[in-house]
């Protein structure tokens, strides 16, 4: 039991890397007149406007009053449009008197606005979460909210007009594509039926007569005839990539995509539909401009020369102000703690005995994040992971060069999505013949069930259950010595980790739980209860009313002693009973031990310590 000597205090910020996925960069002059890239980012405490200009490495950087800047358009009269996120107002900058103002949008507290664009009498018109459709009038000084346009769908994801000044509007949870004629009031749903039950229509590009439009999870790029609204083509998956975006600096009869996740960047005739390859691997290519496309790689801004095939430009642009939030935390093989952060793809280590926090970089290619209890400390020294979107598995291992990749000699190695419409991690474990179980569910109408998952790191195979547990997915996962131990949908069950047979099944909706070696028990809590599950007798040997709020997250040191936590406090667990005292009121997120038996743990953005 811990004496007096409990102290807690910040270690700091692990990653402060931002994120650029979802932003609308764009190519538009500065305050001298030339050409820059503008870009904005989403960060959990604070975001920026960015202008920069390649060739001659000014920077410019404006704070804007919102956690990020989706949408961007540039009007009529060289002002710089931003569609801001938490709170979703427009936020207006002018390059030429370097004045920044905000453009208030009723019930924007929570709201996005994921797109922008301009209309040639200069309306800016937005795309919004939860879906509706606004306009501002630069000339009125106004904003004009034309509600939702489609009642099922949840979000109204992208946006662009048409030369006839229409404005094509893509709708998502699920797929719509609506057309909007502002002068009469109409709208028209052009998305063909057989989409109606895909997750999103966005990244919608305009191209002279054409417009074109991505359909999520189809994987399509739809091509428009704006005249008839009948569609001319269709763009198909690539092999080995999850989906295309569009580049929205085309002409008549151009236009440009690139794959997701590895970015590789295609010229598309748009008459024909014909695809041509012009590079590989540019993470998110923004805008082509004279045989330049300048874009984003993770952290990076990079301009790149189409005709000479070579980078002319890379730089770090920014780091978030006061970091992102701490997304998962483990102990590490090598007794350093391990974790994740929001929306990034960032992992770091914390090394206890240096007490030097490390951002080791991106795990995987795709934006997104590992995600919420989605890495775990392996039993062959390595740490697994499983990321959000697509729920993508990898593993790294600390004690070789950090190498990211696909291949077997990557460190961190992707191996690839889950597959069968899985798209968020909610667990992830070593069993102790080397398999590796995953706990997953679907979003965005990405599948109709969850799964609970047998990976072999070894030859890649895959075991997808998606009839384990009721709703299919576990959101909670321990590994002990014998069994795999999974909760979802209300039941706990045990497996048998070769085989994946089910040895035993008990009604226990798992919020946390803990593998005690010492004792062959499996110690948690659900909603109301603590219980201690004892493997040997295929039963549940104590449980009890819990007289605090359930245990997020619990953790075992290797002397035994089991911990846990909640957003109030921290406490220590008995492993007979399974009840918990409260050792002190600092409480958090997610938790994990080091060698010390010292104890850490997350709120928002910042590493805490607890020290025994």
């Amino acid at each position: 039991m811990p004496g007096n000597k409990i102290r807690v205090y910040e270690i700091g910020v692990p990653v402060k890397a931002v994120v650029y996925a979802n932003t609308h960069p764009l190519l538009a002059p500065g305050p001298d007149g030339e050409e820059m890239f503008w870009t904005s980012y989403f960060s959990n405490t604070g975001c920026e406007l960015i202008g920069y200009n390649y060739k001659t490495d000014r920077l410019i950087k404006k704070d804007l009053p919102a956690c990020g800047g989706f949408g961007m358009t540039a009007g009529k009269d060289g002002s710089i449009y931003i569609g801001g996120v938490c709170p979703g107002n427009i936020f207006c900058y002018n390059p030429f008197t370097e004045n920044l103002f905000t453009i208030e949008v009723s019930g924007s507290e929570g709201q996005y606005i994921w797109d922008l664009d301009t209309t040639d009498d200069g309306r800016v018109w937005g795309a919004c979460y939860p879906q509706r459709l606004i306009m501002y009038d630069p000339q009125e000084h106004r904003v004009s909210d034309f509600g939702k346009l489609c009642p099922e769908s949840v979000y109204m994801r992208s946006i662009c007009t048409d030369e006839k000044g229409r404005v094509w509007c893509g709708l998502g949870v699920p797929a719509r594509l609506f057309v909007y004629e502002p002068e009469t009031g109409r709208k028209l749903d052009v998305l063909p039926e057989e989409y109606h039950n895909s997750s999103f229509v966005y990244s919608i590009i305009s191209s002279g007569k054409y417009v074109l439009a991505y359909v999520s999870f189809n994987n399509i790029v739809l091509v428009y005839d704006i005249s008839s609204f009948q569609i001319i083509h269709t763009i198909g998956p690539v092999e080995g990539e999850t989906g295309w975006l569009t580049v929205p600096y085309g002409d008549e009869n151009t236009a440009y995509l690139y794959t997701v996740p590895s970015g590789h960047l295609y010229e598309c005739d748009i008459s024909s539909g014909r695809l041509q390859i012009l590079a590989e691997n540019l993470g998110q290519p923004a805008c082509v401009s004279r045989s330049l496309v300048h874009g984003l790689m993770d952290q990076k801004y990079f301009c790149y020369d189409l005709q000479k095939r070579v980078m002319l430009k890379t730089r770090i642009l920014t780091e978030s102000r006061n970091g992102m939030n701490i997304q998962a935390l483990c102990a590490g093989p090598d007794g350093n703690i391990y974790g994740s952060t929001y929306i990034n793809q960032h992992i770091f280590c914390y090394d206890v005995a240096k007490r030097k926090m490390t951002d080791l970089g991106k795990v995987i290619r795709s934006s997104g994040q590992v995600d919420i209890n989605g890495i775990c400390c392996g039993r062959d020294g390595k740490i697994y992971m499983g990321s959000y979107p697509y729920a993508v598995i990898s593993c790294y291992d600390p004690a070789k060069p950090w190498h990211p990749g696909q291949d077997r000699h990557s460190n961190p190695r992707e191996f690839g999505p889950i597959g069968k419409g899985q798209y968020r991690v909610r667990g992830i474990v070593q069993a102790g013949d080397g398999s590796v179980y995953i706990g997953t569910i679907p979003d965005y109408l990405s599948g109709p069930c969850g799964a609970l998952t047998r990976f072999d790191p070894v030859s890649g195979h895959k075991d997808v259950w998606t009839d384990l547990l009721p709703g299919g997915g576990a959101t909670a996962l321990v590994a002990g010595q014998r069994y795999v131990y999974a909760s979802g949908g209300g039941e706990m069950i045990v497996v048998e980790p070769e085989s994946g047979k089910e040895l035993h099944r008990e009604k226990l909706g798992v919020v946390s739980m803990v593998y005690d070696t010492h004792t062959d028990n499996v110690i948690g809590n659900t909603e109301e209860e603590y219980f201690v599950f004892n493997s040997r007798q295929m039963r549940i040997i104590n449980r009890g009313r819990l007289s605090y709020k359930p245990l997020t997250a619990m953790t075992c040191t290797i002397e035994g002693k089991i911990y846990g936590i909640n957003e109030h406090s921290i406490f220590v667990v008995a492993p007979d009973t399974g009840r918990a005292e409260r050792i002190i009121d600092e409480g958090g997120q997610f938790l994990a031990a080091d060698r010390e038996g010292n104890l850490y743990f997350a709120r928002g953005p910042r590493l805490y310590i607890c020290e025994l």
